[in-house]
C-alpha cells in the first residue's frame, strides 16, 4: 500500500514539475500560449496539488490505522502474557511453599514478560519476587498464613502491569487492599481447656470476655457475644437444673465442666460452656450454651428432650416440666437396669 502511494506521488510530482516549468518559460520568454492551453495547464496544476494533498492525508490515515492495529495486537499479547505470569505465580505459591521446579517456572515466566516491560517496571516486579522468602510462608500458632505478604506481592505486581498496559490512564495505580476478615476465619481450630470446676468460675470468664466462637452442626464457625442478661441467666438456670437433678436421689451422679478457649491473631474467644451430667459413667443430660446464643438443658432420651432459654426467658416456669422429664428418664432406666 505504501509503495503504491509513493509511485503515484512520484508521477504526480513529475507532472506538476512539467506544468510549473511551462508556466515559468511562458513568463521568462514572453511566450504566449493559446488561452485554452493556459487554462488546461492551470487546471492540471490545481488537480495535481489537490490529488497530492489527498494522497498525503490518505497515507497519514493509513499509517494511523496500521499503528492502531499493531498496538491492539501488542496489547492483547501483553495482556495474555501478563495473565499467564500471574497464573504461574499463583500455582507456585498456592501450596504455601516453593519447590525447585516452581522456582524455575517463575524465573522463565518472568523472563518472558520482561521482554515487554519497561526497565523500571521489570525492576519493580523483580524486587517483588525477591521478597518471597521464608517469612513469606510464615504460619502463626493458629496455622494462619501471612496474608499481608501475599497481598503486598500481588498488589505491587498488578500495579506495575497496569502501568505497562494503561500508561496514559490518570488512575493507573490502585490502592492496597485488605482482607482482614480472612485473618479471623482462616485457621485450624486449636483448643485450650480453661480450668473450670464450678459455675461461678465459668461466669467470671464470660464477664471478662463475652466473645464466643462456636461451630454449628455442619462445622461452620460462628461468632457471637453473650449479653449481660444471658450471662446472668447462666447461674439461675444452672442452679435450678442442679437442684432438680440432686432431688432425684440417684447414686453416683457426677458432673463435668467443659470450657475451651481459642486464641486467633492475638484475639481471645471463649467456647460454649458445657456441663455434662452422668450416672455410673453414663451421660444422661447436658446444660450448655448453644451456637444460637442461648442456654439449653437436654435430657438424653432415645429422642432427646431439650429446654431452651433466652436472656429474657422466665426459666422458673419450666421447673415442674423439667422435674417430670427427669423422673421419667430415671424411672425408665431404673427399670431397664
Amino acid at each position: 500500500m505504501k509503495g503504491t502511494l509513493k509511485q503515484v506521488m512520484l508521477y504526480l510530482l513529475i507532472f506538476l514539475l512539467i506544468s510549473l516549468t511551462v508556466l515559468v518559460i511562458q513568463e521568462l520568454d514572453s511566450f504566449e500560449l493559446p488561452k485554452v492551453v493556459q487554462d488546461i495547464n492551470s487546471g492540471v496544476i490545481g488537480a495535481i496539488l489537490t490529488t497530492i494533498i489527498t494522497l498525503l492525508l490518505l497515507a497519514n490515515q493509513s499509517e494511523i490505522q496500521e499503528n492502531q492495529t499493531k498496538n491492539s495486537v501488542i496489547y492483547e499479547e501483553k495482556l495474555k502474557m501478563f495473565n499467564d505470569f500471574l497464573q504461574v505465580l499463583n500455582e507456585s505459591l498456592i501450596d504455601g511453599k516453593l519447590t525447585s521446579a516452581e522456582m524455575k517456572k517463575i524465573i522463565f515466566s518472568f523472563s518472558v514478560i520482561r521482554i515487554h516491560l519497561s526497565k523500571d517496571g521489570a525492576n519493580k516486579i523483580a524486587n517483588s519476587i525477591s521478597n518471597i522468602d521464608n517469612e513469606f510462608f510464615f504460619v502463626d500458632e493458629n496455622y494462619v498464613p501471612n496474608f499481608d505478604k501475599y497481598i503486598d506481592l500481588y498488589h505491587s505486581i498488578c500495579n506495575v502491569l497496569r502501568e505497562e498496559l494503561y500508561a496514559n490512564n490518570k488512575e493507573v495505580s490502585l490502592d492496597r487492599f485488605n482482607f482482614d476478615n480472612f485473618m479471623e476465619i482462616a485457621y485450624k481450630k486449636r483448643l485450650f481447656k480453661v480450668p473450670v470446676d464450678n459455675i461461678d468460675k465459668a461466669i467470671q470468664y464470660y464477664r471478662e470476655n463475652p466473645a464466643v466462637l462456636a461451630q454449628d452442626t455442619e462445622g461452620t464457625n460462628i461468632y457471637f457475644k453473650l449479653s449481660n442478661e444471658l450471662i446472668d441467666s447462666i447461674k439461675g438456670v444452672y442452679f435450678m437444673v442442679d437442684e432438680l437433678i440432686a432431688a432425684q436421689n440417684q447414686p453416683n451422679i457426677t458432673k463435668r465442666f467443659i470450657l475451651n478457649q481459642n486464641t486467633i491473631n492475638s484475639k481471645v474467644y471463649l467456647g460454649k460452656l458445657n456441663v455434662k451430667y452422668s450416672v455410673n459413667n453414663h451421660e444422661f443430660a447436658t446444660f450448655a450454651i448453644s451456637e444460637k446464643n442461648r442456654l439449653f438443658f437436654k435430657i438424653k432420651f432415645a429422642k432427646p428432650v431439650t429446654f431452651t432459654f433466652e436472656d429474657d426467658t422466665p426459666f422458673e416456669e419450666f421447673r415442674s416440666e423439667i422435674n417430670k422429664e427427669l423422673q421419667r428418664y430415671f424411672s425408665m432406666n431404673n427399670k431397664t437396669a
